[in-house]
């Protein structure tokens, strides 16, 4: 089954599939939600570019977007994900609080079908071309942030959450030296115990599944500092 493209937050499931019938015609797939929890399940689990925020309880849709922006520690859902929230109504007040809370565009009403779909092409757009917030790329080693994919080349890599997230933070800047405590607290929110050799217990089957796949010798170690994704 292909994995969604969207992610639709609407507590009136019949407005939510009208939306996500429009959507379809633009050739995209959509997963639906009728409240945050199960929004946030979604989010974390199939990996979508975007969602749209209608209508949704408790705190509204504002709340929602602060919920996503904030991301979750140890992993879950993008906190970059693309963000297009329906204003209920026509407020200032309510456009302002969706975009101070991070939302990327506002769909106020009246909003035409086709007004929504246009806007929500230009949002993919931008995402699409937005490297550092999707698409890192160093040497053969491809990594998709939002679906949460790894390649070498052609070939998947098979990582678990910790190598994921340590291969993400290196990539970003792949001919950078990171120091151990940066990556310790990236990767678990605090600095390393005295001692624990925790990272490079993960650095070493991260760089093993690397080789294995075609790209040997990454991460590099520094003796003494921490790592880099290549010499």
């Amino acid at each position: 089954m292909r994995a969604p493209d969207v992610l639709i937050v609407e507590r009136d499931p019949a407005l939510a599939h009208r939306i996500a019938s429009l959507l379809a015609i633009d050739g995209l797939a959509a997963s639906l939600a009728r409240g945050r929890e199960q929004a946030l399940e979604l989010a974390a689990s199939s990996a979508p570019v975007l969602a749209l925020i209608g209508s949704v309880h408790p705190g509204g849709s504002a709340e929602m977007v602060r919920a996503i922006r904030s991301g979750r520690p140890g992993g879950g859902w993008d906190p970059q994900l693309g963000l297009l929230v329906f204003a209920p109504e026509r407020s200032t007040r309510e456009i302002l609080d969706a975009f101070e809370a991070g939302a990327d565009d506002v769909l106020v009403p009246p909003a035409a079908a086709l007004e929504m779909t246009l806007r929500v092409r230009a949002l993919m757009r931008r995402l699409a071309l937005a490297p550092s917030r999707r698409l890192l790329l160093a040497g053969p080693v491809e990594v998709d942030t939002i679906a949460r994919r790894a390649n070498v080349g052609p070939t998947a890599l098979q990582l678990r959450r910790i190598e994921f997230e340590l291969l993400v933070h290196l990539a970003r800047e792949p001919d950078r030296v990171f120091t151990r405590a940066e990556l310790c607290r990236e990767l678990w929110q605090q600095p390393p115990p005295a001692g624990s050799r925790a990272l490079d217990g993960h650095a070493s089957r991260l760089r093993r599944r690397l080789s294995a796949a075609g790209a040997s010798g990454m991460p590099l170690s520094v003796r003494g500092v921490g790592y880099r994704l290549r010499g």
